[in-house]
């Protein structure tokens, strides 16, 4: 299968093929109607168009369906959900309305209606309208916006996910918190937020950080970044100077081991940076440099400028808060007479 050239990410509590069909279908922040989807690691679902899958990019980055298939989907075992930076791509056509609106990799002969078309300029990487992306999520499971003493809070390494791949993905991100009737917070997602906070503090923190390049980069240019001594990383942070708009249109990034050999890190999401950009791996990297090349720039513009390319390594961390926040609910939870 190959790799969409996916427009953004949906952040879905039970995945499944259909759950994500589903979704995309009905989201419209693109201006068009979705009718491609996409997994990947088992959870992650991506929305597109035949045009995205279409695009030079994604097919010079077609794979085998065998690495395609290989994560489980989250919510149903059976089913195959992409693998780590490999996402499955699916056509889709849904019935409008109800329940059991689905979607499959057979493209199931089923009407879907007609929207209102949004000028081209919308969401057009050249566009001359300015629409930043925005995501929302929940601290409350289930995705509730309305306080539910039924309902727990998400947990701290789902938030992690969701900030990474949306906030991560040039997005802006705002958490919904659903209050108590007299206005005030429930402890439980005080206590989600403040382990989500701790997270991004520490993590991307300046002491956190492995190795960074100072700011500034032309465009078709390289930037190198160096660890004192070699080390293992396994998030990488760029962010670009948008004073003069959003210029980068494709880079690459790539990692020389400590082995000696080459890796290249995220190769289906690296069509933008803007706002922030971040790459998480599957597992920590030994390396020994880290190097960012801007490969295109938008039309007519002279450079691109990197405000922050930096490494970092936020596994022992994240445990770490893990741990505290299983020990948390385990003390909090009441006894039960035998």
């Amino acid at each position: 299968m190959y790799a969409l050239s996916a427009r953004h990410c949906l952040h879905l509590q039970k995945t499944t093929l259909e759950v994500c069909a589903a979704a995309c279908f009905e989201d419209r922040r693109q201006g068009a109607f979705n009718t491609l989807a996409g997994i990947d690691a088992g959870n992650h679902c991506w929305c597109g168009t035949e045009a995205d899958a279409d695009s030079a990019a994604a097919r010079a980055r077609l794979r085998p369906l065998a690495e395609c298939e290989v994560s489980p989907c989250h919510a149903d075992k059976s089913q195959k959900c992409g693998g780590v930076d490999r996402l499955l791509v699916y056509s889709f056509v849904c019935t409008p309305g109800g329940e059991n609106t689905t979607g499959d990799r057979q493209a199931a002969q089923r009407n879907r209606p007609v929207g209102r078309a949004l000028p081209t300029s919308y969401g057009s990487a050249n566009g001359t309208m300015w629409l930043p992306a925005e995501e929302d999520f929940t601290l409350q499971d289930k995705d509730s916006w309305f306080y539910n003493a039924a309902l727990g809070v998400r947990l701290p390494s789902e938030l992690r996910t969701m900030y990474e791949t949306s906030s991560g993905g040039n997005t802006g991100l705002i958490i919904s918190i659903g209050p108590f009737a007299n206005g005030s917070v429930p402890p439980d997602q005080a206590a989600a937020a403040k382990a989500l906070g701790t997270y991004v503090r520490r993590c991307y923190s300046a002491l956190n950080t492995v190795a960074s390049s100072p700011p500034g980069s032309a465009s078709n240019k390289t930037l190198t970044i160096v660890p004192a001594v070699p080390s293992a990383v396994d998030r990488i942070q760029i962010r670009e100077d948008q004073s003069k708009g959003q210029l980068v249109r494709h880079f690459k990034l790539t990692a020389t081991l400590t082995n000696g050999t080459t890796a290249v890190l995220c190769p289906h999401k690296t069509s933008s940076i803007g706002n922030k950009f971040i790459c998480v791996l599957g597992a920590p990297l030994n390396v020994t440099s880290l190097s960012l090349s801007l490969l295109a720039a938008a039309a007519g513009a002279a450079s691109a400028r990197i405000t922050q390319f930096a490494a970092f390594r936020c596994g022992d961390i994240a445990d770490e808060i893990d741990v505290a926040w299983d020990g948390s609910a385990v003390a909090t939870t009441p006894a039960i007479a035998v």
